[in-house]
């Protein structure tokens, strides 16, 4: 009898890929929110909460990770035209 074939769990570096996707548009989510919270959208009390995804995207971050994220987060921003 033939043994059955398993199956190699995905790469390492297709996993991080993954993660720091996430973590990208987590730090996009965070200038989203902050951009929301500035006039003339009515969505002040966004300021409080604005800076959770971010804080979040940057645990466990290398330099160049957070250098990543620090850069992307004002994309988010801009992208709500404030």
């Amino acid at each position: 009898m033939e043994r059955p074939v398993a199956v190699d769990p995905p790469p390492r570096a297709a996993a991080l890929a993954l993660r720091l996707r996430v973590r990208v548009l987590l730090s996009l989510l965070a200038g989203i929110l902050g951009g929301l919270s500035f006039p003339p959208f009515p969505c002040a009390p966004l300021a409080f909460v604005a800076l959770v995804p971010i804080l979040i995207a940057l645990r466990g971050a290398t330099t160049a990770q957070a250098l990543l994220f620090g850069w992307a987060c004002p994309f988010g921003k801009r992208a709500c035209g404030v």
